[in-house]
């Protein structure tokens, strides 16, 4: 399976995913807006926090995932749609 690289309502092509960040997304499109240590207690290989926050803040600044914060805590969910 593959993702989506192009987001129609924005009207603009978006960055290819790495591997590692085609693993973050795989996870956020199986099960949604999660937070950072929800992601990494289903990554399927030992990362750091810090390893994994990385990767969110690519996908972020790529479009591919958005963030929102609640109380002390930022919740991400995919932008863009496994084809």
């Amino acid at each position: 399976a593959g993702f989506v690289a192009h987001q129609a309502a924005w009207g603009f092509d978006l960055e290819p995913l790495t591997d590692a960040e085609l693993e973050v997304m795989t996870i956020l499109w199986s099960d949604g807006e999660m937070k950072p240590q929800e992601i990494l207690e289903r990554f399927p290989r030992a990362i750091t926090n810090s390893t994994l926050r990385s990767f969110l803040t690519d996908l972020v600044e790529k479009g591919h995932v958005t963030r929102v914060r609640r109380g002390k805590a930022y919740f991400y969910r995919p932008l863009t749609k496994r084809d």
